[in-house]
């Protein structure tokens, strides 16, 4: 359930990324603002995505490096 649902996540995110940049860069015919915030939403897209990847990552057991401190 958990693994089906980050999935998701990291797809939903991916796909609300790459539409809001594809919305960004298309061809504009006429001179027209465009309601849908695209920038903000397109960072919240990434940001869903890197955190649903973080998670399956600690789902598969993958452990990252442990940080060491500088002093």
């Amino acid at each position: 359930m958990e693994l089906t649902l980050t999935i998701t996540a990291l797809l939903f995110g991916i796909g609300l990324a790459g539409s809001m940049v594809w919305l960004q860069n298309r061809p504009k015919k006429q001179l027209k603002v465009s309601l849908i915030p695209h920038t903000p939403l397109m960072f919240i897209g990434a940001f869903i995505a890197i955190v649903a990847v973080a998670y399956l990552l600690s789902l598969l057991g993958i452990d990252l490096p442990a940080r060491g401190s500088r002093f």
